[in-house]
């Protein structure tokens, strides 16, 4: 008969299996349910269980039960969405990376940007959730929260798009206007040109926020803009007939504003007037002009063909008489510069030396005036002359006429030399205008000119300086009782022009011998010494004049001038005592003399010898004086 295998003695063990199923009711667990999930069926057979106690015991633990789940549920959503508003706060209003910063164009793509990564935050949240209710209650709050961030977000780039719409627009409208305008000897371009700006406006303008008659405005401004500059372009291209028509077209098509209406108008009359003035100026000068160099310009002619031509249109005809007479003071202009060059080089070479033949075949003396060829000549036979003049006087001994004559000649451009003598005027003039001075002022103050004026012209702070030992000068002879400011007489420039020479000199001598500039100290001292030097001038029949001895030039004076023995006693003893002593080694007899009685022998030679010193005369000269009368 049949067996039943046995698997042999039984085996019992006492611990449970693990998660083994306790009814044989399907649970959640055993259905499939994950953990969390059994874990509420757990805590719902509990709460079942207690549920059942809580009614035997009156209810009071099923509401206490109720009470905590929706405590649970109410911090758990709480502490999601501090979590989204957390994220949301951050992301929208950081000061540095916030979407809310975010300017321009740039800002187009945040909604979809943020947008996915709320989403991706949400998801990320709800993973912590423990309950169905829980997820549900955060997807509704989140679901609001979304479209709350994604309507904050459309906001910021609807403004942004509208600020760089706008900002684009009227960038385009400038350089749609300067290219319009860069096109003004061309109107079918200007008006293509416009007609895009035009276009431009009525796209975007509504979207920047104009209205229809702010629209209607802002075109305005635009084509006025426009037409303005194509005319003021037009104007300056000296083509007023075209910017006349121009303006008339625009003008009937209504695209200039009243303002500028005016304006233009007023313009164009001018520009119009103008124009037409300076096409009869040319063919006037053409017809009645001059043709050569030194032709005369014959203003008066073409003056009074302007005023037939132009008999019934007062503006035109005051405007091409305007024109002419600039249009003549051009080519004098002009003219005055060319005889300025070709002067400036004969005189040039007048100075180095030239002769009369040499000046003769220089091409400058050929294309020179006839005036100045002569003066040119009779210049050169002039110092000749003179020159064998001043040889034949020293020759002769003559009594000094000669060298009157030419001590006349020299005070007189001392006299034109204070007028130009200054860093103001000398500064402005060229070398060839200081040549050109050469037969009214002499070769001598020329030089002396082209000397300072290369000076002048090194640095600023040459002139700098010039200017500030000019003024010092004035003020240390005002204070003398000199006007060097402003004298009235010939004479009185001379003096002050002379004089200044003098100390000025002394000046630059010093310089010279120490290598330096001298402190303003020591250039007063200089300007005070020699304004305190003074000689008197021996007069017949009158009281004699006291005068600085800079200014005693005249041979005549000069020959006359002594400084009073007594002036030697109270001012100056120590000079006085050196010439009382070369007095007395004159003759050993004189070893013996007193210098009173010296004084009393020698007062007339002592009072010319020092007068000679301070006139600037040898030491041989002044010796000299002492051997007179003996």
């Amino acid at each position: 008969m049949p067996t039943v295998k046995t698997y042999g003695n039984r085996q019992v063990r006492r611990d449970p299996l693990p998660g083994v199923r306790k009814t044989a009711a399907e649970t959640a667990l055993s259905s499939g349910a994950g953990v969390e999930e059994a874990r509420a069926e757990k805590f719902g057979t509990i709460a079942h269980v207690a549920g059942g106690l809580a009614r035997q015991a009156g209810g009071a633990y099923a509401q206490m039960r109720e009470a905590e789940v929706q405590r649970a549920d109410e911090v758990a959503h709480l502490e999601a969405m501090n979590g989204v508003l957390r994220w949301k706060q951050k992301r929208l209003r950081d000061p540095q990376a916030g979407a809310l910063t975010v300017k321009g164009k740039a800002a187009m793509p945040l909604p979809e940007t943020v947008g996915a990564e709320y989403e991706k935050l949400v998801g990320e949240i709800a993973k912590g959730l423990s309950t169905d209710k829980q997820r549900a209650a955060f997807a509704r709050a989140s679901m609001q929260e979304g479209l709350d961030l994604d309507m904050e977000l459309r906001r910021h780039v609807f403004g942004e798009m509208q600020r760089y719409e706008a900002t684009e627009l009227t960038a385009f409208l400038e350089n749609g206007v300067s290219e319009a305008v860069s096109k003004a000897l061309d109107p079918p371009s200007v008006d293509k040109v416009l007609g895009t700006v035009i276009a431009a406006i009525k796209t975007h303008g509504p979207r920047a926020g104009l209205g229809p008659e702010a629209l209607e405005s802002q075109i305005l401004a635009v084509t006025t803009k426009t037409h303005v500059g194509v005319i003021d372009r037009l104007l300056v291209a000296d083509q007023d007939v075209k910017a006349k028509i121009y303006f008339e077209g625009a003008k009937k098509r209504g695209e200039i504003d009243g303002a500028a209406l005016d304006t233009l108008e007023t313009k164009l009359e001018t520009a119009t007037t103008d124009g037409l003035a300076f096409r009869a100026a040319e063919s006037l000068w053409t017809a009645h002009g001059p043709k050569g160099e030194t032709d005369a310009i014959e203003l008066d002619v073409m003056e009074t063909a302007a005023r037939a031509q132009f008999a019934d249109n007062p503006k035109a005809r005051h405007a091409t008489i305007q024109s002419l007479r600039e249009r003549k003071a051009g080519v004098d202009a002009s003219r005055a510069d060319r005889k300025e060059k070709i002067v400036g080089a004969l005189w040039s070479a007048v100075a180095k030396g030239a002769t009369l033949a040499d000046v003769r075949r220089m091409p400058e003396y050929l294309n020179a005036p006839g005036a100045i060829q002569v003066q040119v000549s009779n210049h050169i036979v002039d110092e000749a002359e003179q020159a064998a003049n001043r040889d034949y006087t020293r020759g002769q001994r003559a009594d000094g006429a000669a060298a009157r004559a030419e001590s006349e000649k020299e005070r007189k451009s001392w006299g034109l030399l204070w007028q130009i003598d200054t860093p103001a005027v000398l500064g402005q003039m060229n070398e060839a205008q200081i040549l050109a001075l050469t037969p009214t002022i002499g070769f001598e103050h020329v030089n002396r000119l082209m000397v300072k004026k290369r000076g002048l012209d090194k640095s600023e702070d040459a002139v700098r300086a010039a200017t500030i030992d000019e003024n010092l000068f004035k003020t240390k002879a005002a204070s003398a009782g000199i006007d060097a400011y402003s004298p009235k007489t010939d004479d009185e420039k001379a003096d002050v022009a002379q004089l200044k020479e003098v100390a000025l000199s002394a000046i630059a001598r010093e310089q010279q011998e120490t290598g330096k500039a001298l402190s303003w100290e020591r250039k007063d001292a200089i300007m005070q010494r020699i304004i305190d030097q003074k000689v008197f001038v021996s007069r017949s029949f009158r009281t004699d004049p006291e005068m600085v001895a800079a200014l005693v030039t005249n041979p005549d004076d000069r020959a006359k001038a002594y400084v009073p023995l007594a002036r030697l006693k109270s001012s100056k003893p120590k000079t006085l005592a050196k010439y009382v002593n070369y007095a007395r080694s004159l003759k050993p007899v004189y070893a013996t003399f007193s210098d009173e009685l010296i004084e009393k022998r020698f007062g007339p030679q002592i009072e010319r010898a020092y007068a000679l010193h301070l006139l600037g005369e040898s030491d041989a000269a002044v010796a000299a004086v002492f051997s007179e009368g003996q």
